[in-house]
């Protein structure tokens, strides 16, 4: 009995970009770090759509910064972060593979909201 076909074609990674993990500057004094991980931690997520755009992979990465904070509750900052993006296709699907990385920490007040850092090099592919 056979579930698959015999021949599949598979992803082919057409690009990658990737952001080694920086420190982030905390936005003003007033903010004290009230306690931080000792490590760095990372967060994956795969994201399948028909046709692919600059701005799909600004979203991808916007949204997977999300879940990354949603998952490292309740530490609400991040001291350093980084990401690296992988984009496949097979025939007119894309698949995205973000990867998110950074250091998580409590701080004293509700930090602002930003952008993952140096995400304009998506706007290149």
């Amino acid at each position: 009995m056979r579930f698959s076909s015999r021949w599949q074609r598979s992803y082919e990674v057409v690009g990658v970009k990737e952001v080694q993990p920086t420190f982030t500057e905390l936005p003003t004094e007033d903010i004290q770090v009230v306690r931080a991980s000792d490590h760095l931690v990372v967060s994956n997520s795969t994201y399948e759509i028909k046709r692919s755009t600059p701005s799909d992979c600004r979203h991808a990465l916007i949204a997977a910064r999300a879940q990354y904070m949603r998952d490292i509750s309740p530490a609400n900052e991040l001291l350093c972060e980084g990401w690296k993006i992988v984009i496949m296709r097979k025939a007119d699907r894309t698949k995205m593979i973000v990867s998110y990385i950074g250091q998580p920490a409590m701080v004293s007040s509700k930090p602002a909201l930003r952008l993952p850092p140096f995400i304009e090099i998506l706007d290149n592919i």
